[in-house]
């Protein structure tokens, strides 16, 4: 596997790069209280216990591993600091975050599934400074949770949930005037790329320049003027760096292809700053029923992820971790995943494009549907698909699945219209790439119409979907419906995006379970793979497939690999079948 250029260990931003950086991911300070108080701890303290970040209060890993902890967790660190102008960043913390530094109040953010950040400069000092953060979480229903339960003990398939801090945390040094974030869009049909360049702040005097690299030689460059936000420009000015690449050069999960990608931000010509970046010449669209990248159908084989670990849980223990489970995925001849209710540790995204893998990017479900939870999944949503935007692996947006949040949409006038709003909300945000408008069944609006059916028996799932009518309007395999009421098929692509789920019974113990009634044997459920698989390749309508699933999750052991990657099918075999 060959890294682009800014590559480094570690590093939890990979679509933007910038030299002097900190991980602040170990050892902190622990308290957890039921209490909201701020003035004991706001302040700093030192404790007995040490919780392990970047993992959730309840994974062994965090060093705490309490199933059921108190509302309210405090963390306490000190951090040494050469200059003040620092930004600190969290990958993921859930769900209620307040950062406080040396005493002083910095700021606060809500939601679990998103970057944020914060800037340190009027509150940090040279030498130690002590950072202090309280994280609130509940069990509420009402704002997006994934697979987390919201019952006291673990049920069908929700897990136990994550509180705190789960994704890394770190620091960095940037100049006084720096580049604050980068969106890429590419067009393959055009042969370029679209750079735009937002800097913290606008000026006389400010220009960004792009240089684009394939293989170490200079394939491109082109510059933009920043002198002030397009708000307040008098009339409307190219606000992007575009560069022509050709066509020679394309990404797919055949020939993962990437540029790589240098900003230096000038002021009156001198560089303030520079990061590193890379882009990839990728198009995905859906054309009447087929899945075209770069002009070309493609046929999906992707696997269910939902990217659980035994004592990390929803975090990963490091990034060999992610790398494993993708390689695996790939060297068992799919050649896509779909990231099942979590958004993942960013470098997964960055390991898939340079792999070469097919993402969907799912949005964590809500369960309840009111104003207040319809506010928190939009905002959330957003903040998602701008922060993975810049990945050419996702080719999908999924906001919603299975109707989760949304349980009445087949009938339910105000449910269908949230729905539909947020799937063009999502082309709003993107129009580059396809989205799924409630994986699973009962769509309103959509790109692609999905299916989820767990039949287990082979001949039945020919059967109950031989043609494009039982797929279309309804199988009898399936009670949910394709298409809500006043929703009709319109001749989109078809996936078959979750079915399989066949548990080893010897791993069915103490609750666990697996869709149907399991198989004994690693030879038996070898061909119960081969078996469905060649059921779901038999539909001729049919774009491709995602077989659930990639790992055992605690009690739902019906994966590929165990919950310690201890593979039930080795990789090669499950080729075989994929490759048939």
């Amino acid at each position: 596997m060959k890294h682009v250029k800014c590559y480094r260990p570690g590093y939890p931003r990979p679509q933007l790069v910038r030299g002097r950086w900190e991980s602040l991911d170990g050892l902190w300070d622990f308290l957890q209280t039921d209490s909201a108080a701020t003035s004991e701890w706001a302040g700093g303290f030192v404790s007995e216990a040490k919780i392990r970040v970047p993992f959730a209060v309840e994974a062994p890993l965090s060093g705490i591993g309490d199933a059921h902890p108190a509302r309210y967790l405090w963390y306490c660190r000190r951090v040494q600091l050469s200059d003040r102008r620092a930004v600190l960043h969290f990958e993921g913390s859930d769900r209620v975050t307040d950062v406080w530094l040396n005493g002083e109040y910095v700021g606060g953010h809500t939601g679990g599934y998103a970057r944020f950040s914060f800037r340190l400069h009027e509150f940090a000092k040279e030498g130690e400074n002590v950072l202090a953060v309280r994280v609130c979480d509940d069990d509420s229903r009402e704002h997006p949770r994934g697979k987390q339960r919201w019952l006291q003990e673990n049920f069908l398939c929700w897990y136990e949930q994550t509180s705190g801090i789960y994704k890394s945390v770190w620091l960095e040094t940037v100049p006084e005037t720096y580049v604050e974030s980068l969106r890429v869009t590419p067009s393959a049909e055009r042969g370029e790329v679209r750079v735009e360049v937002r800097p913290d702040r606008f000026g006389p005097g400010l220009r960004a320049e792009v240089v684009a690299e394939y293989g170490g030689t200079v394939a491109a460059s082109a510059g933009i003027d920043l002198n002030c936000p397009p708000s307040e420009a008098m009339q409307e000015e190219p606000r992007c760096a575009v560069l022509s690449l050709g066509t020679e050069h394309l990404w797919s999960a055949e020939h993962p292809a990437l540029y790589d990608l240098t900003v230096r931000l000038k002021k009156d010509g001198a560089v303030v700053d520079e990061v590193g970046s890379y882009c990839a010449l990728r198009d995905v669209a859906c054309v009447g029923q087929d899945i075209l990248v770069n002009g070309e159908k493609i046929y999906l084989k992707m696997v269910l992820d939902q990217g659980y670990w035994e004592d990390g849980h929803l975090t990963p223990p490091d990034e060999a971790a992610l790398l494993y489970d993708l390689q695996y995925a790939k060297d068992a001849g799919f050649n896509g995943v779909r990231k099942h209710q979590k958004t993942e540790d960013e470098r997964f995204y960055y390991l898939a494009d340079v792999l070469g893998m097919y993402v969907w990017c799912e949005m964590p479900s809500m369960y309840a549907f009111n104003e207040r939870s319809r506010h928190w999944f939009v905002r959330e949503w957003t903040q998602v698909q701008a922060q993975f935007y810049n990945h050419p692996s996702i080719m999908a947006w999924v906001p919603l699945n299975e109707s989760w949040g949304v349980w009445n949409v087949r009938s339910d006038r105000e449910e269908q219209a949230f729905a539909s709003a947020v799937y063009r909300l999502t082309k709003a945000g993107d129009a580059t790439r396809p989205a799924v408008g409630n994986d699973g069944w009962e769509h309103t609006d959509t790109d692609i119409l999905t299916i989820h059916i767990y039949e287990q028996d082979g001949a039945r799932l020919r059967e109950g979907y031989k043609t494009l009518r039982e797929a279309a309007e309804g199988s009898v395999l399936q009670a949910r419906r394709p298409f809500a009421e006043g929703y009709v098929y319109g001749g989109q692509p078809i996936v078959f995006s979750e079915f399989g789920g066949t548990a080893l019974r010897v791993d069915e113990v103490g609750g666990a379970w697996g869709y149907g009634n399991g198989v004994s044997g690693a030879d038996a459920l070898r061909a119960k793979a081969d078996e469905l698989i060649s059921a779901v390749k038999s539909f001729d309508y049919a774009s491709g497939y995602c077989y659930t699933q990639l790992t055992d999750v605690q009690q739902e052991v019906n994966g590929l690999l165990r919950a310690d990657r201890t593979p039930k099918i080795a990789a090669q075999d499950m080729k075989k079948i994929n490759d048939r």
